[in-house]
């Protein structure tokens, strides 16, 4: 048994004086000094997205059960993807948006192959903005 705590004694010994050596020390202030912006951007750095519990359009939460306890003038109408062609459709609709929310929404829809099949929910108001808007862009520009 004395042999056993010597060791672990050891061990905490050695990683005490690796975790306070001053070139460690310093390696992790300089770490911690770098900003953000200077650091690449990573998958991994973003929130998990779930087609089942997020408006693909926004982002943000649409739970038809969470509407319902709503008052009904507060409600957002929430629909799920009927059609497969409809992937194709925002697509278009976000290279013919060129901006920066049509980026994320490509960025989201192309990560899945259906997206019927991944049961993906929309916001109605969603939806309506984003192809409002580049319907409106497209047409002024005529």
């Amino acid at each position: 048994m004395c042999a056993f705590v010597n060791k672990l004694q050891k061990r905490a010994l050695y990683f005490r004086r690796q975790y306070t050596h001053p070139s460690n020390l310093l390696k992790f202030s300089e770490a911690q000094q770098t900003p953000l912006s200077d650091r690449p951007r990573l998958r991994s750095d973003l929130p998990a997205f779930l087609f089942q519990t997020h408006c693909f359009f926004c982002g943000k939460e649409a739970s038809a059960e969470k509407e319902r306890k709503k008052e009904k003038k507060y409600r957002l109408i929430i629909h799920e993807v009927a059609s497969i062609d409809f992937k194709d459709t925002v697509i278009a609709q976000a290279i013919k948006r060129n901006d920066e929310w049509g980026e994320v929404v490509r960025a989201r829809v192309e990560t899945v192959n259906d997206l019927r099949a991944a049961d993906a929910k929309f916001h109605h108001s969603c939806s309506r903005e984003f192809f409002r808007k580049g319907n409106a862009v497209g047409a002024s520009s005529t």
